[in-house]
């Protein structure tokens, strides 16, 4: 089955991360609010909602989907596989996954499967907080890209925390396989606190789609927010392509 894609390009993703206890309730209402927003390319669903109510409740979720379980694909691969059957069956457009330390059997499996099944395998290269390396490397985290690569891989999520990472990994994607599509989490709370500027760096550096959660969810008008974030990195797209 052809493998989908991320729609607009550059384009934001909401990050459905709210607080555990009405995670479904508050991502159905903001989902709502955003209906009309410019930009979105997908909406990050989390694994709050989905262990609160589960996956049937986001069949019919408005717009396209990801699947983050926080981290998925870091088991073993018959499990693998039936964490993307379930993201498949449930209409998701995209799932998650971190097989850092899972091996490379499990990264295998993970693209396998998406790509068989439709859905857009996504591989966390690196962490955005301090410390994601801890019990890893960076070499590790550039080996998995690589492989990533190799097997057909296309979008990987990168810090834009760590503009000059995403570098790094734009140009294994190129040497490697075809060219990544950077995912870049960590816009607003977690780098300066202004998440347009921040989204504008990353994608400056070679950032694709921006994860953004409580900048948008915590805004007085959230549509603005997601349309103040998605202006800037067209901005910088169109300056990156120059």
């Amino acid at each position: 089955m052809k493998a989908k894609k991320l729609e607009p390009l550059p384009g934001t993703i909401p990050a459905m991360d709210m607080p555990a206890g009405n995670c479904f309730e508050l991502a159905g209402k903001l989902s709502g609010k955003l209906s009309q927003a410019k930009g979105i390319a997908a909406y990050k669903i989390g694994s709050l909602p989905v262990m609160e109510k589960g996956f049937e409740a986001f069949k019919d979720f408005p717009g396209n989907k990801i699947y983050d379980h926080q981290k998925g694909a870091s088991d073993i691969p018959a499990i693998i596989e039936k964490q993307v059957e379930l993201a498949a069956k449930y209409s998701f457009h995209g799932i998650i996954g971190n097989p850092l330390g899972a091996g490379r059997k499990t990264l295998e499996k993970f693209v396998e499967k998406a790509h068989e099944l439709g859905v857009i395998p996504i591989v966390v290269v690196e962490m955005t907080h301090p410390q994601a390396t801890s019990y890893s490397s960076l070499e590790k985290c550039e080996e998995l890209a690589r492989d990533f690569a190799e097997l057909g891989g296309r979008y990987i999520v990168a810090p834009a925390t760590k503009p000059e990472r995403i570098e790094v990994y734009k140009r294994i994607g190129e040497r490697y396989g075809d060219g990544f599509f950077v995912i870049s989490p960590g816009v607003g709370p977690q780098k300066t606190g202004n998440a347009p500027k921040d989204a504008y760096n990353a994608v400056l550096y070679g950032a694709d789609y921006v994860v953004v959660g409580r900048a948008i969810y915590k805004a007085e008008n959230p549509v603005r927010a997601v349309e103040e974030i998605y202006e800037a990195i067209t901005k910088a797209y169109e300056e990156r392509k120059e």
